[in-house]
């Protein structure tokens, strides 16, 4: 489904625990870039995501988990911007978790590992980080739902 992106978004309704705001930044990279386009990541209602994801959450245990380099976070947003290249289009996906090497995020698609893109992340102090990555890995959850990796270029704390 393509997104109409000269016209403001209205944000659904509230859900604990979820930011619900599609950002400023995110309107204002519509209305700069006419001709861009941007797609609704995924079609699931809000709480059809919230239990995805709580449901992935509870999944994650075990040796493989503990082997991370970098402790992950839960990071929920729904309106995460993400700007891809091959294909060129920037995607509004709700994001999963966050870390200091990468992100995770739902799609509705495969994304092809080595994909680059952009992503933009909404710090604790409401300041938007702009930071370059590559999907890494990309994995079938159910349905049409796919979760995908990235590996960010720098190091959050490096930015």
């Amino acid at each position: 489904m393509l997104v109409d992106h000269r016209r403001d978004v209205k944000a659904p309704p509230a859900v604990p625990d979820i930011d619900w705001a599609v950002s400023r930044e995110c309107q204002s990279i519509r209305r700069q870039h006419t001709e861009a386009i941007v797609i609704d990541g995924i079609r699931l209602s809000p709480e059809a995501i919230l239990e995805t994801l709580e449901k992935m959450d509870a999944a994650c245990d075990g040796p493989a988990f503990e082997r991370r380099r970098d402790e992950r976070v839960p990071y929920r947003r729904l309106g995460l911007l993400l700007h891809t290249f091959h294909p060129d289009v920037t995607l509004i996906v709700p994001s999963r978790d966050v870390s200091l090497s990468g992100f995770s995020f739902l799609y509705r698609n495969l994304l092809y590992p080595g994909t680059n893109c952009v992503a933009e992340l909404i710090a604790p102090n409401g300041q938007t980080v702009r930071i370059r990555g590559k999907v890494v890995r990309c994995r079938h959850v159910r349905g049409i739902v796919h979760e995908v990796g990235v590996r960010f270029d720098r190091r959050l704390d490096e930015v």
